[in-house]
């Protein structure tokens, strides 16, 4: 009998989200609570983020209900250089075969993927750089060597000395790629020289196609290097391993379409640097 009655209260619910479609979606981009007064202390901060993220929760969920999908949007955060060569062709088969589901993507830098995530603002993401946060679920899906982008590259056996000769284009402190590539030339006591430096890799890859100097990227990201025929593209040896990682909240099981998702990236990412 206990069990009928629960059955016949989700019912209504349902029914209830049905019969209010445009009172639905209001009330999605409307706050359910107003919280007023100061928050002075840290405690009240985290208390403030846990309610506001609880009341998302259970807007999309009924908003699941109501669409009758498994997920009715999926918010997804990428770092720049992944989203524009790798989701085009990740949500190509993909929508196909999840008509129903929205993405919502964002392009954003591997530390403020993890902030949105914690925020409740994002529900996955694909960085460069893992997240040991306990409240995050990070997990590696493709690796790949970094390698040296422009022209007159040596026909074989690219080293770091090979680049302390030569102008290089740099990439600033903070990014992820740039972070290895430092930590490589300390170990081997190179020094690296160059007039430029930027944060974006396509950047440098189009200022090592005005023979501005050798771009250092990823392999993934230098996949964007082949509309430039003139360009070269050699490993860095002995390799300095770049991972791509997925992101997600350890408190959340995720959906089917999540799965897939994350699935479909890494397929794309592994057969680009095959």
């Amino acid at each position: 009998a206990r069990e009928h009655q629960h059955h016949d209260r989700r019912q209504r619910y349902r029914e209830h989200l049905r019969a209010r479609p445009h009172d639905l979606r209001a009330e999605r981009s409307q706050p359910a609570v107003l919280l007023r007064g100061p928050v002075r202390d840290g405690a009240g901060r985290v208390f403030h983020e846990r309610v506001f993220q609880s009341l998302d929760s259970v807007r999309r969920m009924a908003a699941s209900l109501q669409d009758g999908n498994e997920e009715a949007l999926i918010r997804l955060a990428c770092v720049p250089s992944l989203a524009l060569e790798y989701i085009p062709r990740t949500l190509g088969p993909w929508c196909e075969q999840h008509p129903t589901v929205r993405i919502s993507l964002h392009t954003l830098h591997s530390q403020q993927v993890a902030q949105s995530l914690l925020m409740g603002e994002a529900d996955m993401g694909f960085v460069f750089e893992p997240s040991g946060h306990p409240g995050l679920q990070c997990t590696p899906i493709a690796t790949a060597p970094l390698v040296c982008v422009g022209k007159d590259l040596p026909d074989s056996g690219m080293n770091l000395l090979h680049l302390a000769n030569h102008e290089v284009i740099g990439l600033k402190p903070g990014n992820s790629v740039g972070t290895l590539l430092q930590a490589a030339c300390e170990a081997q006591g190179v020094q690296l020289t160059g007039r430029l430096a930027v944060h974006s890799y396509h950047t440098a890859i189009e200022l090592a196609a005005q023979g501005l100097g050798w771009a250092l990227v990823d392999r993934f990201s230098a996949t964007y290097a082949k509309k430039h025929p003139q360009l070269q593209l050699r490993t860095i040896e002995p390799e300095i391993p770049v991972t791509v990682y997925s992101l997600r909240a350890r408190d959340r099981v995720p959906s089917l379409p999540v799965e897939k998702l994350i699935e479909a990236f890494q397929a794309a990412l592994l057969t680009s640097v095959q």
